[in-house]
């Protein structure tokens, strides 16, 4: 029960005579007790009142993320707060030592430091709570009895992690799921007011990262990952991928500065790092923000593709490397609404590796390709809606390079096309709707700043190209004005 009540500040009589109604009484220490608690759960109703309508359920405010610790036999928790109800003794008569009863201060607030390789498991599902405490304080000479006391209490926390369910009086911060000593998952807790991202996964480890990885019941909605390059050591169920975004149920992943996951491994045919097996069809259903995934596939006749359908991705890197022979490596491939990425493809003989592949909406990326062999290297290949991305191809093979190829709707957008001995380098080729632009083409036997382009106004050479700006290049959709610096040309200079 809560405290609901306080001694009496009446007076009886009338001005100037009244006097307090305790006047010949004793003011007991029962009842000082009493009083200042009433005070604290009046304090505690407030917060109630303002959190959950007045409801004194448990509730986090901020902080309380649990991870696993290195190697997963136990956890961390990071520093945090939040209020739940406490029970404390109240003296219930005026006998010296009086009768009492147990009642509740409605919310005290219950404040924790970061806790490290916390929790023993077995075999479970384990909780993981908090609750307060106090600590003895000071201590003093009694002044009227021998002995001494603990005259002041400092306000702790109590941790506990068991598989007996929370409490009234204890706030969940995760259920932990655990199998022969080893964390396999863990759940957040979700509250309304957690100031603190509230996160199904935090990546810190390989270890963590393998949890990702082999995650197949949608356990992982929210996922961060903190800074330290986290190397996974096999791909998940399903064949080829190292996360299984649909799998995994991720919809929104978060990476430090300076993070990145890795894989390396021989996959024959595609090896994908971060994959979904369709695009969103919600535009705000999930987002990718600082995440760097670097692929490696060392199969023959291979791929390797770093992000692979995922949409609303902001300053995220991917390198994608196909080190086979006639591999082909692509960093972005078929994903959508991309600001401010970086993606970086490599491969070997008739690959054509790629820095983005097939992706749409993209703004201020830097896309790289680069092939050893005599296929193309291209930095944006068959994309669509690029505005302020630079693209640069190089081939050190036999092949053409180019900074974007058969890519529509280019505003803004810097291309440069590093080709073989054998062949051209392109800043842009067969593009289409090309505008404000500017391209170079380099290489030892020929180079454009634009090569089979139409719908192109007002783009210009960056830099000297080998051969010329402008080759078969076009202002209108077909063939009838050639690109060139007037009206009809379409003002390229």
């Amino acid at each position: 029960m809560t405290i609901s009540q306080y001694g009496s500040m009446l007076f009886t009589g009338s001005n100037p005579s009244k006097v307090p109604d305790g006047i010949g009484d004793l003011y007991l220490e029962q009842d000082r007790v009493r009083d200042f608690a009433w005070v604290w759960d009046r304090v505690g109703a407030v917060v109630a009142d303002i959190l959950s309508g007045g409801s004194n359920t448990p509730i986090l405010l901020w902080g309380g993320v649990v991870t696993a610790h290195s190697g997963n036999a136990s956890l961390d928790i990071s520093a945090g707060a939040g209020y739940a109800p406490y029970t404390i003794d109240l003296g219930s008569d005026n006998v010296d030592p009086p009768a009492t009863q147990a009642e509740d201060i409605t919310m005290v607030q219950v404040k924790w430091g970061a806790q490290s390789a916390v929790g023993t498991f077995g075999s479970g599902t384990y909780y993981v709570k908090m609750k307060y405490a106090e600590t003895d304080g000071l201590v003093r000479q009694r002044a009227r009895a021998s002995g001494t006391w603990y005259f002041t209490k400092v306000p702790s926390y109590t941790l506990t992690i068991t598989t007996v369910a929370p409490t009234a009086y204890e706030i969940l911060l995760a259920t932990v799921t655990a199998s022969g000593g080893t964390v396999t998952h863990i759940q957040q807790a979700s509250y309304p007011y957690a100031s603190a991202e509230q996160w199904d996964l935090v990546i810190n480890s390989n270890a963590t990262l393998d949890l990702w990885c082999q995650a197949v019941a949608g356990q992982y909605k929210r996922v961060y990952i903190k800074s330290g390059t986290w190397t996974a050591s096999a791909l998940s169920p399903t064949a080829g991928v190292l996360v299984n975004l649909d799998a995994a149920g991720t919809v929104f992943v978060f990476a430090e500065k300076g993070s990145s996951i890795n894989y390396s491994g021989s996959v024959s045919g595609n090896l994908y790092g971060l994959k979904h097996a369709n695009v969103a069809t919600d535009m705000n259903a999930e987002k990718f923000e600082n995440v760097t995934v670097n692929i490696t596939n060392t199969h023959n006749s291979s791929y390797a593709q770093a992000f692979y359908k995922c949409t609303n991705l902001v300053n995220c890197s991917a390198s994608g490397i196909e080190s086979g022979t006639n591999g082909t490596g692509r960093g972005f491939d078929s994903c959508v609404n991309l600001t401010d990425c970086i993606g970086d493809g490599e491969g070997t003989g008739t690959g054509q590796p790629t820095g983005f592949e097939n992706c749409t909406m993209l703004k201020m990326c830097i896309g790289t390709g680069i092939n050893s062999g005599n296929y193309p290297g291209a930095g944006f290949h068959y994309c669509t809606t690029l505005i302020a991305c630079t693209g640069t191809g190089t081939n050190t093979g036999t092949g053409s390079g180019s900074g974007f190829e058969n890519c529509n709707i280019l505003s803004l957008c810097i291309g440069i096309g590093n080709g073989s001995a054998s062949s051209d380098g392109w800043g842009f080729i067969d593009c289409v709707g090309v505008s404000m632009c500017a391209g170079q083409g380099l290489g030892p036997t020929a180079g454009y700043g634009f090569g089979g382009c139409t719908k192109m106004q007002q783009n210009k050479p960056y830099g000297v190209s080998k051969t010329g700006t402008y080759s078969n290049c076009f202002a209108d959709s077909g063939s009838s004005h050639a690109a060139a610096d007037t009206a009809d040309g379409g003002y390229n200079s």
